[in-house]
């Protein structure tokens, strides 16, 4: 009754590994292991382009610009030569610099330090920075900043 036993705990455990090896044969011939040579790999929501040592040009997907839920208004004219902006615009450094990004094309930004002259409610007045009519990003910006400077790659 013994030797019963352990002859069919010997078939049991020979047709497991009979299994398993066929299991593994098939991710092997099939490529269950590694993708698919033929499948597309996900286009970047975001890229960018070197300016100089301290600004990028961020490109990002219609996708990309939909999920961020972007948004710009324009730089409007002030006061000789100074010109107004939302103050939801502007980024301040812990240095106390500020800059904001500011969209050069179609779903193109760039980041441009700015001189805050003053605070009026939610505008901000420029004595530095783009000019009237130019489009500065008004939502978005610090995912930009967290693109451009690596965060979360």
């Amino acid at each position: 009754m013994r030797e019963d036993k352990l002859r069919h705990s010997n078939e049991l455990m020979n047709e497991l590994m009979l299994i398993l090896a066929m299991g593994f044969a098939c991710m092997m011939l099939w490529g269950c292991s590694t993708p698919k040579a033929n499948a597309q790999a996900k286009p970047k929501p975001a890229t960018s382009e070197e300016i100089d040592q301290d600004r990028q040009i961020l490109r990002l997907t219609d996708r990309a610009a939909e999920r961020l839920q972007v948004q710009t208004a324009p730089v409007l004219a002030g006061e000789g030569t100074r010109t107004v902006i939302p103050f939801d615009a502007v980024v301040y450094w812990p240095d106390g610099s500020s800059w904001v990004y500011v969209m050069t094309a179609d779903l193109e930004y760039v980041r441009q330090p700015i001189i805050v002259e003053a605070v009026d409610g939610d505008t901000a007045v420029l004595s530095d920075g783009p000019p009237a009519g130019a489009q500065v990003v008004t939502v978005g910006q610090s995912e930009f900043w967290g693109f451009e400077s690596g965060v979360g790659r």
